[in-house]
């Protein structure tokens, strides 16, 4: 998830925005912590290579992924607040209910690898990381619709609103390739998908370019 088109620099911020970054940069480092906690060697391992790949392989997986979408959260976190000057209550509490999805990676990540990719822990760990998406959109658009004051330099409106267009593109799409990997939806689906791919491309260059040449509201 690259989202160098919201990344910004200079100005300055006050002291709740830093405060709210610190806080932030908390969460997530633990959350990625406890993820790694959670790796042990399975039960009745013979100290095999072979052994240790049959009962290790779900659990890496599951880290693996899990650690990258909290790297990419964070990253995407980071470059968005760079844009921001300030911080007003609406903005904080939606970051607060991110960082509690972010909390609830681990243990979320537990349900996959002990239930398998066919379980109902597999569903639940879809639905926290679409949650994610919609928050991770939410905490560009209350600024960008709503509330351009936060913004160190704001960019134009319609800037703005492609930006808040791609990041809405994610979380949309990500139950569909969800349940098309588990055959739960038709193969068909790939093809939208797929092209829904292409546009977020093609809208974040767009994007990335208005925002970078666009500082009036």
């Amino acid at each position: 998830m690259s989202m160098d088109l919201l990344e910004d620099r200079g100005g300055e911020r006050d002291y709740a925005l830093e405060r709210l970054i610190m806080l932030s940069d908390g969460v997530f480092a633990i959350a990625i912590t406890l993820l790694a906690l959670e790796l042990r060697p399975p039960e009745g391992w013979d100290h095999s290579l072979s052994g240790l790949w049959q009962g290790m392989w779900r659990p890496a997986l599951a880290f693996l992924v899990s650690f990258l979408v909290i790297s990419a959260y964070w990253i995407s976190h980071r470059r968005m607040f760079g844009r921001f000057g300030s911080a007003d209550l609406p903005l904080t509490i939606l970051n607060l209910i991110q960082l509690g999805l972010i909390t609830l990676v681990p243990v979320v990540t537990n349900l996959v690898w002990e239930g398998g990719p066919r379980g109902g822990g597999f569903v639940v760990y879809l639905a926290l990381f679409t949650l994610l998406g919609f928050l991770n959109a939410l905490l560009w658009g209350y600024p960008a619709l709503l509330k351009p004051a936060l913004f160190r330099v704001a960019p134009s409106k319609p800037a703005r609103l492609g930006a808040f267009a791609v990041l809405l593109i994610l979380p949309l799409v990500t139950p569909v390739f969800g349940l098309i990997g588990l055959g739960y939806a038709p193969t068909w689906l790939v093809i939208p998908a797929v092209v829904v791919v292409v546009v977020i491309r093609t809208m974040k260059a767009r994007a990335h370019r208005a925002l970078a040449g666009g500082s009036s509201q």
